[in-house]
């Protein structure tokens, strides 16, 4: 009997360290699939500036010429989980190194997470990211991402069906955080116009300050067009009726290459409505109602309409492995004084809080190397204002590959002409026109070395002469110079004669 227990003890213990057998597989998971990508990129560069103007360098240049350095570092890193979820992080340093340099701080340019696999009625799929992020479309006179600062939002992504080119996207930033915890306050030049005057003032608001858009398009893929619409719409929560209520119509359309042609473009419209109310909260719509009292541009004061486009093409041709050519238009409506209650200067949906000192910084390619300077090579141009407002830009251009085969070393030849959208009675609307030279070059497989240099000619608006005559240019007030000082929001540019920068600079993308 004792043996008969003793057996059965051993065959349950026996079954028992089977079955653990058996069993140890569907226990432990298998590993997770991980993806890792990794970008970073270093720009540096010395920059000397004869003849500058304050307000188009961004820095306190001397009329007979400066000298500094500018700097850029960005790293970025995306890790995703067996295809489904993305975790995504990236920060962001660039400043003007100088004399007294600027204390830029390192800023935190993305942190989100994302859900990359739904699955939504009718068989569409679905990604929803959650965090800070970079809101990018089109050409960047909408939604661009401001030198990859970022900003608190949430995006969702449809596509109908894997197989189609098709999305589109519900977007909701967080322009100007508010709360108890609130540390950023949200800038705006407003421009004032009469019939003889333009003036531009800051305004600003520390309240909740909100995007929410609707964009659609199709991806190039194996196709060569590409194009989006988008809706958008700014909100202010100031817990009143009205206040300020702008809103964005328009679209972006890519074609190409068709043969050697290259064609890209983006039209928008800006409208709505911005009541001006009597002091109750001192956000937008009050200091608006206070500025128009103060320089008596309506009575009785209602407020401004919105009726302001901007629009932006470019083209290229390549006539051989050598040669390529190019055209661009860029144009942005600037505020009418003929029209009272309308406000026709244009500024972009995605703006800016002074959380970084680079906020009047705008991701926009158009301007030329004298009237604004650039921080990366690649993006060959950057308006230097907070708003491309009240400007139309006209480009040719001609690009040289010296080496076809390696493109060791690249030449392109710019041509500008910048004119004022409106100007008062009697003044001109020709700002001037410039030429620019652009080398670069690859260093050894280890980075891109260039030489930049752009010469500009002023027109009769910059040309320094009495008041009333037409003479300068009214601008806004850079905004460093405008907060640091207490000043005036616009000053008047003029520039003696003829100027020039010059500029050279090494640039490394890293992306493993």
């Amino acid at each position: 009997m004792i043996i008969i227990m003793v057996a059965m003890k051993r065959c349950v213990f026996s079954l028992v360290f089977v079955a653990g057998l058996s069993a140890q597989e569907p226990i432990f998971r298998e590993e997770a699939k991980v993806e890792a990508v990794f970008n970073a990129e270093v720009f540096m560069s010395g920059i000397y500036i004869q003849g500058a103007m304050e307000d188009l360098s961004g820095t306190a240049t001397q009329s007979e010429g400066d000298m500094f350095n500018a700097g850029r570092v960005r790293v970025s890193s995306y890790i995703t989980l067996n295809n489904q979820f993305t975790l995504g992080m990236g920060a962001l340093y660039n400043g003007i190194l100088s004399g007294q340099p600027l204390k830029n701080p390192i800023l935190l340019s993305e942190g989100f997470v994302q859900a990359d696999t739904f699955v939504l009625p009718m068989g569409m799929l679905g990604v929803l990211r959650v965090g800070r992020q970079i809101f990018n479309y089109g050409e960047g006179i909408l939604i661009s991402d401001y030198y990859g600062i970022g900003h608190n939002g949430i995006k969702m992504t449809f596509i109908p069906s894997p197989e189609w080119d098709y999305w589109f996207d519900i977007v909701y930033a967080d322009l100007s955080e508010g709360g108890a915890l609130q540390r950023d306050t949200f800038y705006l030049p407003v421009e004032l116009t009469t019939d003889t005057s333009q003036v531009y003032e800051y305004i600003y608001t520390k309240y909740q300050l909100d995007m929410l858009g609707l964009v659609g398009g199709k991806a190039k893929a194996e196709s060569n067009y590409a194009f989006n619409l988008y809706f958008l719409a700014d909100l202010e929560d100031r817990g009143l009726s009205g206040g300020w209520r702008p809103m964005w119509a328009g679209g972006y359309l890519e074609v190409g290459p068709l043969g050697g042609f290259v064609m890209a473009g983006e039209v928008g419209w800006l409208f709505g409505k911005w009541e001006a109310q009597q002091f109750v909260y001192y956000d937008f719509s009050d200091q608006l109602y206070s500025l128009l009292k103060r320089y008596g541009i309506q009575d009785p004061i209602t407020g401004y309409k919105f009726s302001a486009s901007a629009f932006d093409v470019r083209a290229y041709y390549q006539t051989s492995d050598m040669f390529t050519l190019g055209v661009s238009y860029h144009s942005f409506s600037g505020d009418n004084g003929a029209t009272g209650d309308i406000y026709e200067g244009w500024f972009p949906p995605c703006l800016r809080s002074t959380s970084s000192p680079n906020t009047e910084w705008i991701h926009w390619a158009g301007f030329g190397e004298v009237m604004t300077w650039d921080f990366r090579p690649d993006m060959w141009r950057t308006p230097f204002f907070f708003n491309p407002t009240d400007i139309s830009v006209v480009n040719g251009n001609i690009i040289f590959n010296a080496f076809p085969v390696k493109y060791s070393l690249v030449m392109r030849l710019d041509f500008y002409a910048y004119l004022e959208q409106w100007t008062p009675a009697s003044m001109s609307n020709y700002i001037g026109s410039e030429i620019d030279v652009s080398l670069k070059g690859t260093y050894a497989d280890l980075a891109d070395v260039g030489f930049t240099f752009g010469y500009f000619m002023p027109g009769d608006r910059l040309t320094p002469g009495a008041p009333g005559t037409g003479a300068g240019w009214t601008r806004p007030t850079p905004l460093n110079l405008y907060l640091t000082t207490g000043g005036s929001g616009s000053q008047q540019l003029t520039l003696d004669g003829n100027a020039f920068t010059a500029r050279l600079w090494v640039y490394r993308k890293i992306a493993l």
